[in-house]
């Protein structure tokens, strides 16, 4: 390589040399990204330093990304693998290659802190995802694997482009569990909506949100086996790999558009002429046609969100991962209310796509939102009483004098069945009148909402579901809940009301009556609740 005299004295040494030396900058697996004990200042040294130091790096590099679907209340987001094949790292050759550096994820909070939400994919020769196959029988195990699926889509849109995504569905290494049912035939735990599913297969239903990535290139998506590939409906994996494909030609042609400047203003003028002439219908359906690949993986990821946790929510029956989820799900909404993830992508559905109020009724998140409020307040009134019962423990005792029997024997009564209790008082700083942490107010809830369902929360219209907290849901205490916090829960509330009317005034829903009428089946047009 011919001397580069940008790289100050380094430029004397022979490139050969140069790459053994920056070989030695690269992570190893005693290594953590966050306790790392490479000094990388001289990155900063040059930008043709930089360069050269950043292409031995990442030069023939993968990042290997590794999913755990199964739900456990402390489990990690993912574990990430940077793997590379070079000949100055690969000291046991190619039959014993270099042992990968691993990082492990907590949360999407952790992971952008140490760099994961700007990573520099552009840099890598391709990116895997691992996805292990959740237990057929559970769609708990299904809905938790694309939670987190959607978590790790959210740290990829931060980054450059990604020039080649494979996602690899395994088998589960700790019992063997793979996508193949009992019957030798493709796990279904997922059941597909009648008309607007875009997925089909519990395979599916992981792929679409890696589709909807604005900054992916290229997706391949590879089996563990011959016969589970076999088995395999590619249909919709296939159909979505072209919208990928297609959406990256349209990116190129806006591209180019842009770069011809006078000349791409001209012809939308001239179309806009012809489209004058066009009989209204027409148009219309040209319109419709025209949906842009980009807007249609959207679209269909959007109708996804809101069908997995209606699934969640009304068929996934019999499953204590789904009783979890369901708890998990419903706590995060009231603790947070109009800011927590679930309302804002809902209210983001209904407003950029308002032909989904005419075709779903609103009886599943009116419900959800109904059960949440109130189970938020029955947790709440627990860690009142708790408090009430702590203070009273800690205050000096009374003189026996100064002290009824009765009221004596009532207090020390409620006091041994609250202290056999679970709820902790860690949680509460020392000081009353100091503000809680966003940690301690997440701790606190947990505990609230694990003291009160422990085993998680069935699901609705069944008999365990009425026994559990059929007694802690009525409409006093939602509508209390809803006025004592207008700001949290009133914003829904009003917004899922106006979707029952604009439901009920859509031919949709009239359509849907008659039919019901026709075949004698009772429509419920409420919720199971108000």
């Amino acid at each position: 390589m011919a001397t580069m005299p940008n790289l100050g004295l380094f430029a004397r040494l022979p490139y050969e040399l140069r790459e053994k030396i920056w070989a030695e900058l690269v992570p190893t697996p005693a290594q953590d990204m966050s306790n790392s004990n490479t000094d990388l200042s001289i990155l900063r040294a040059s930008h043709f330093l930089h360069d050269e130091i950043d292409e031995v790096i990442h030069r023939r590099g993968t990042l290997e990304f590794d999913i755990d679907p199964v739900y456990r209340p402390t489990a990690d987001l993912c574990t990430v693998s940077f793997r590379r094949k070079h000949r100055l790292l690969d000291h046991g050759g190619a039959d014993c290659p270099s042992p990968p550096v691993s990082w492990t994820l907590k949360s999407v909070a952790s992971a952008k802190t140490r760099g994961f939400g700007s990573m520099a994919f552009h840099k890598f020769d391709q990116v895997i995802v691992n996805i292990p196959s959740p237990d057929p029988n559970d769609v708990g195990e299904l809905f938790c694997l694309w939670q987190k699926v959607r978590n790790l889509v959210s740290l990829f849109r931060g980054g450059t482009q990604i020039k080649s995504l494979l996602i690899r569905l395994l088998e589960r290494e700790s019992d063997g569990q793979n996508w193949i049912d009992t019957l030798d035939w493709p796990s279904t735990a997922y059941t597909p909506a009648p008309a607007r599913s875009t997925c089909q297969h519990d395979y599916d239903v992981p792929i679409l949100p890696f589709c909807t990535l604005p900054n992916l290139k290229a997706l391949r998506v590879e089996t563990y086996s011959e016969e589970f590939t076999e088995l395999m409906d590619w249909y919709v994996i296939d159909g979505l790999i072209k919208l990928v494909r297609d959406s990256n030609r349209e990116r190129e042609r806006e591209r180019e558009s842009a770069n011809a400047g006078g000349n791409a203003e001209a012809k939308p003028k001239a179309k806009s002429l012809k489209d004058k002439f066009k009989v209204k219908g027409k148009g219309r359906a040209s319109d419709k046609s025209r949906l842009s690949a980009r807007a249609d993986l959207e679209r269909r990821n959007a109708f996804e969100y809101y069908w997995m946790h209606s699934l969640l929510w009304t068929y996934a029956d019999g499953s204590r991962t789904a009783d979890l989820m369901r708890r998990e799900t419903l706590r995060e909404w009231a603790r947070d209310g109009c800011k927590s993830v679930f309302e804002k992508e809902i209210c983001r559905i209904i407003q950029e796509y308002p032909e989904f109020l005419n075709r779903q009724s609103s009886n599943v998140v009116r419900d959800m939102h109904y059960v949440g409020v109130c189970l938020n307040a029955a947790a709440r009134r627990r860690r009142l009483e708790y408090d009430a019962v702590s203070a009273f423990a800690c205050a000096p005792a009374p003189t026996p004098a100064s002290t009824p029997a009765s009221t004596s024997g009532s207090i020390s009564g409620f006091t041994a069945r609250s202290t056999s209790g679970s709820l902790s008082a860690s949680t509460f700083p020392s000081d009353e009148n100091k503000p809680m942490t966003a940690a301690e107010i997440e701790k606190q809830s947990e505990e609230d909402w694990d003291t009160l369902l422990p085993a998680g929360l069935p699901v609705l219209e069944t008999g365990e579901f009425g026994m559990a907290v059929g007694h802690l849901i009525t409409d006093p205490v939602y509508y209390d809940s809803v006025r004592e916090d207008r700001d949290k829960y009133e914003p829904f509330d009003r917004l899922v009301r106006k979707w029952g009317l604009r439901f009920r005034r859509s031919l949709w829903w009239h359509l849907k009556r008659r039919i019901h009428q026709k075949l004698g089946i009772p429509m419920m047009i409420d919720g199971y609740y108000r």
